[in-house]
Order: C-alpha cells, then structure tokens, then sequence
C-alpha cells in the first residue's frame, strides 16, 4: 500500500491520533480480527506484567512493551523505501529512494531501478524501444559507430586484445579484400601458406598484419587474446617446419606423422615477442588461451598418449584426454598443470577466467570423463568444472543430466563477482537448475563461487544456437544467436526490426535476466560464422557473414562479389 501525497497527511494524523490515545490509557494493544484487544501488561489495574520485549514490528502489537504500538521507525523498513509509515498495523509507502520507484502495487516497497529498466525507465510502466538502453533513466538509441568487412577468406578466426579485434585468417590461394568505413580505401592481401593477424581498432582501422608462415599450409591458428597494454598471444598447431619467426625463435620440427601445438605472444605492434612448443609423440591441439588476473597466461588443449613441454613430461596416467597449464609471462615454465582424462570426447571445449583467477572449463564428453576424483560415465552430459589459480579442483557439475538429450554448443564467460553466463542449446526438451527448457537455444546465468548454482534461465525457441556469452564489468550480460526463421520472438523489449533476410541476433540482459536491448543485422550468411566481443571500454563489436548486401543503423555493407564475405560492426550503448 502506497500513501498518495493527497490524502496521506489525514491518514497519518488518524493513525497518530490513534497511538496517541493508546499511549494515554497505558494499554497495550493485540489485533485480532480487525480489532484491537489487550496482550498484556498492567492492563490499566497495575497488575504486574509479564510482557517479554521483542523488536518493535508494524503489527498493531506493542513488540518492545514500552507501552506505545508500533512506534520505532525501523519497523517499516521497505526495500529502497525513504519514508514508510505504520497504519493500523500495516506498513504503507509514503516516498521512494532516488532512481526507484513502486510500479507493481502487488511488491511490497520500490522494486523498481527506474534509471536502468527497460521496462521502466525514468518512471513506472514507460518503456524504452527494443533497440534503445535505458541510461540514468532516459531511452537513448543503441547504434553502430562503424562498420568494416572481409571477402575472400575460406575460414577467420577471432578474438580480442583490450579495445581491439582480433582477425586471422589462414593460406587459401586466393586474395583477400579488407576494409572499413575507418579507412580511406580498402586493401587487397594475396594469401599464400601465410597466415594473417590484424588488429581492428576502436577507430576502425585495421593495423599492419603479423604473418606467420608455413613451407606449405599445414600450421593453424585455433584461439587468440590479448591484454589491455595490447600484447597479443596465439596458440594453434603445425605439421611441418614454421619459418623462423625471428633467428631465436625457431620452432622444433614436428616428427614424422606428428602435429605439435605452439604459442606466440606478440608485442602491440605485432612483432613476436617469444614462441614455445608442446611437443611429444602423438598429437596435440590447444584449444584455447586466457591471461589470468596476474599476467599469467592459461591453455587448455587436448593430448594423446603423451605431452611435453620444455622437456618436462606432464602426461600423468591418462591416455588421452584434455589439460589446461599456468605459463609464465614469458612463457618459459609450466606454474600449475591440472590433467581430464576424457575416454569418449565428443569436442566441444570451452575455457573461461575470472578476476580472481579461477578457471571454468567445460566439455562435452560421451562417458568416462574423469575431472579430479569425479568420474562422469555412461551418459553423454555437458561438464563444467571450476579450478582455483593454481588449477586445483573446486567443483563440477553436469549441466545436463539426461542421457538421451542431444545437446549442441556451449560457450562460457566469467563476470567481476564469479558468475557465469553460459549458452547452450538442444534438440530436445532438457531440464537445467531445476527448470525444463523447451527445444532451442538457452542462455544460463549460474554462481561460479558457489558450486555453479543456477540463478536463472531464458530460452530463445527461434534461434537455432546461442555462441559467444559476454560479462562486461559491470555485470550487464551480452549473446549472439543464429536465426532460424524470419520471425523473432519478443525478448522482453518489444518487436525488434528485422531486415528482410535476417541473420545474427544480438541481446543484452542485465544480471537478473532482464531484457537491455537487441539488434538484428541481415545478410543471411552462414550460420557458422559469428564472433562477440565486449572490450573494457564498454563497446561492443559483432561479426557475420552476409550473402547480400544490407544496411545497419545507416551502415552499407557491400555485397559484390561471389565468396564468403563478413560484416564487423562496432556498438557503443
């Protein structure tokens, strides 16, 4: 209940009329049925009382039996309430806080943040449009600042250096068109058995490449980050010799048959800086790498048989399986190692870190998956398992615990606090945290300092997968999705426009699921192409593909050529 400006001056005075009264006769009051009776005391006669104090309450009882009823102030303390009065017994609003306001007269108190609901920003039940944010109460436009674009390329991979994206793309016998609304005109590369890494700035400008460079094509570039002085570091695989990198920074030629894994850090101008190789008998593949809190930098990749690094075999007792390793900022030593054995690995690897410098992986694993001394067997199941900052095991769980569910994809991302937003998706109904999901795409927000328990869930039904979960720093929450169809559900925001070939969705939500804003660009590309990145600067760029010219927030992409083209756009909220 709310007290209205207009008539709340009468009501308080009838309730302080009312207490006053009861203050004067020395009773002491109990409600029951709408009336108020004795609960105890002298009950006027001066017999001797047995009242027991108790915090005073807004309950028509004197609690703290000092002979008044409801009289301490605290005892209607209502969420983001400024000034609450006690009438008749129950607690009613007068004035809300700053940046809150009561819009649900169903919620007791100011439930509401009115400067940052979509919902409801700026005040109760005004909301903003789907692609708009709410900001300090006010709707403002979400647009792209720039756009750039690819074409020619068979595969790109990308990443995220502080404000900067990250592109590489591998020898395939062809040219390669690069260029951006930053830039004056475009460029055109010709890709041999080179590999090309570019740094796309928050101006949109492309930088001057690194060139790593194979006697042939067998060499693979699978993940890349960077840290915000603008150090870049890639870890991938290679068959055959590499081209010196710089005279000391040789790679050992792979044996016969083998394929080793590397990793090479990049100064900001994009000359190497140092390169390391885990080497050994049999094959190994680094699937991705972090920077820890500290410097440090984190890999996780699988091995079979055997795994060396600087002459130092971390093989353990499994045959084949899935590691993550703490390096040095150099690169020279191994700080802390943690071994998966994965008997049935089905792919599927993901790596995350958060500020504190814990770790959370996640596999999809068709039984026998051992992660410390749990064994996870029989059952085809997506494990997450969280490891402290020197790798040790904190906890695991299965997201999903049917063995007869199909699932597909899951990407993770750790927030400031330890939370984790992950994305997944099935072909069939599944249950997770306790909640049964409808077949399709789903977004998860779960506790990583808390054994991963589950907060909340939203299902997108019309997105045939989720990929890239985000956190920025301030715990808002940013997915891409693929489209399945030319319709969109509404997401909490209203209708967002779509183009007439719609292809990527972008969604943000803040940290309890609520919906921020979404975009959805066009093209009608391939749906295995989209990458997400939130840089600290709080912009937001978002790559696609597109089979068809389209226009963005006033954006042109072009279309003119046969082949793969990608379209990169920059977002500031």
């Amino acid at each position: 209940m709310r007290v209205q400006e207009s008539t709340g001056g009468g009501r308080i005075a009838f309730a302080l009329l009312f207490l006053s009264f009861a203050a004067l006769s020395g009773c002491a009051f109990l409600r029951d049925f709408d009336e108020f009776s004795f609960k105890s005391g002298d009950a006027g006669d001066g017999a001797p009382t047995d009242c027991v104090p108790s915090p005073e309450v807004c309950n028509g009882i004197d609690d703290d039996c000092n002979g008044l009823i409801d009289d301490e102030p605290l005892a209607c303390a209502l969420p983001n309430a400024s000034e609450t009065v006690c009438l008749a017994g129950s607690c009613a609003l007068v004035s809300c806080e700053p940046d809150h306001d009561d819009c649900f007269d169903r919620v007791p108190g100011c439930e509401t943040r009115i400067r940052d609901s979509h919902a409801h920003c700026g005040r109760c039940h005004s909301p903003c449009g789907p692609s708009e944010v709410c900001d300090e109460g006010k709707c403002r436009l979400v647009r792209a600042r720039w756009g750039a674009f690819l074409h020619g390329p068979a595969a790109v991979l990308w990443g995220a250096a502080g404000d900067d994206l990250l592109l590489s793309f591998p020898s395939s016998g062809s040219h390669t068109v690069i260029g951006s609304t930053g830039e004056e005109t475009a460029r055109t590369v010709q890709v041999g058995t080179e590999h090309f890494v570019y740094r796309l700035g928050p101006d949109g400008r492309f930088s001057e490449p690194f060139i790593l460079q194979s006697f042939e094509s067998k060499i693979q570039i699978t993940a890349m980050t960077g840290d915000s002085a603008g150090n870049v570091y890639l870890v991938g695989s290679y068959a055959e010799p590499v081209l010196p990198l710089r005279p000391e920074y040789i790679l050992p030629v792979p044996a016969e048959g083998r394929v080793y894994a590397f990793i090479i850090a990049l100064s900001p101008d994009m000359k190497a800086r140092w390169a390391r190789a885990f080497v050994g008998s049999s094959s190994k593949e680094l699937f991705a790498v972090k920077l820890s809190p500290t410097g440090k930098i984190i890999v996780g990749g699988r091995f079979t048989e055997d795994l060396v690094f600087l002459e130092h075999d971390y093989s353990g007792d499994a045959d084949q399986g899935l590691f993550a390793a703490l390096l040095a900022k150099n690169g020279d030593s191994i700080d802390a190692f943690a071994l998966m054995n994965d008997a049935a690995p089905l792919g599927g690897f993901a790596l995350a870190v958060d500020p504190l410098g814990q770790s959370y992986v996640s596999r999809l694993t068709n039984g026998h998956f051992t992660v410390g001394d749990r064994l996870y067997d029989g059952e085809r199941r997506r494990v997450i398992a969280a490891l402290d900052s020197n790798l040790e095991l904190l906890w695991s769980r299965a997201l999903v615990e049917a063995s007869a569910i199909e699932t597909y994809g899951l990407s993770i991302d750790a927030g400031p606090n330890g939370d984790l937003l992950v994305a997944t998706g099935s072909t069939l109904e599944l249950s997770w945290g306790g909640e049964a999901l409808e077949p399709g795409a789903h977004l998860a927000r779960l506790l990583g300092n808390a054994g991963g328990k589950h907060l909340w869930s939203r299902s997108f039904p019309d997105v045939a997968r989720l990929l890239h979960p985000r956190i920025h720093r301030d715990g808002h929450g940013y997915v891409m999705g693929d489209l399945s169809g030319a319709t969109l559900p509404d997401l909490g925001g209203g209708p967002l426009s779509v183009p007439s070939v719609p292809d990527t969705l972008i969604a943000s939500f803040d940290s309890e699921g609520r919906y921020r804003w979404g975009k959805v660009m066009g093209g009608a590309g391939d749906e295995k192409v989209a990458h997400l990145a939130v840089h600290p600067s709080g912009d937001i760029t978002s790559v696609g593909s597109h089979t068809a010219s389209f226009t963005l927030d006033e954006i042109e992409v072009p279309f003119s050529a046969p082949g793969r083209w990608y379209h990169i756009f920059r977002f500031s909220e």
